[in-house]
C-alpha cells in the first residue's frame, strides 16, 4: 500500500456522509452478521476494533477495515473472517494522531531515517479512537520508567 494523501476535514465528512449512505441501503441482517463475526472473533483477546475505511484523496477509492487496538500498537485487518491483518505498527513506530468527528489521521514512521506515513480513515468513532491512542501511549510512557523521573525532575524544580 502506497502513501496515503492527507485528507481535509471536509474530504472525510463527505466520506462519512457516503458511507452512511451506503450503510442506510445495506441488508441490516448482514451488518448484525458482522458485528455478530467480529464479537465472537475478538471476545477476551483484550483487543478494542473498530469498523472503519481507509480514504485518500480520492474517496471513490475508500477501503473498508477493521481497525485493532491492543496495548502494544494498532493493526489493520481486512473486514472478512477471519479478519487477517494487512498492516500493524507498535506504540513506538506511531508518531501522532489527530481526531475530528469522522475521521482520524494516524502518523507513522516507516522507517528509522523518519520518513512517516499518514492514515487516514473515516469512523463514527475517531475521537474515542484518538482518546484509546492518548491513554495506551501514556501508559507505554509510563511504564518505561521515564514519567517517573519526569515527575521527580519537576517536583525538584519547585
Amino acid at each position: 500500500m502506497g502513501n496515503l494523501c492527507p485528507s481535509s476535514s471536509a474530504q472525510g465528512e463527505a466520506a462519512s456522509e457516503s458511507l452512511n449512505a451506503g450503510a442506510a441501503g445495506r441488508n441490516s441482517t448482514g451488518q448484525q452478521g458482522l458485528n455478530d463475526m467480529l464479537r465472537e472473533h475478538y471476545a477476551g483477546s483484550g483487543v478494542q476494533y473498530f469498523v472503519a475505511h481507509l480514504v485518500n484523496s480520492d474517496l471513490s477509492q475508500s477501503r473498508a477495515l477493521i481497525l485493532e487496538i491492543g496495548s502494544s500498537g494498532v493493526a489493520f485487518a481486512n473486514p472478512k473472517a477471519p479478519f487477517p491483518r494487512f498492516k500493524s505498527f507498535a506504540l513506538d513506530e506511531i508518531v501522532g494522531w489527530k481526531a475530528s468527528d469522522v475521521q482520524l489521521s494516524i502518523v507513522t514512521l516507516v522507517n528509522k531515517r523518519g520518513k512517516t506515513q499518514q492514515w487516514s480513515l473515516a469512523t463514527e468513532a475517531a475521537s474515542r479512537i484518538a482518546q484509546i491512542l492518548d491513554n495506551q501511549s501514556k501508559a507505554a510512557f509510563e511504564s518505561s520508567g521515564l514519567g517517573r523521573v519526569a515527575l521527580v525532575e519537576d517536583m525538584s524544580a519547585v
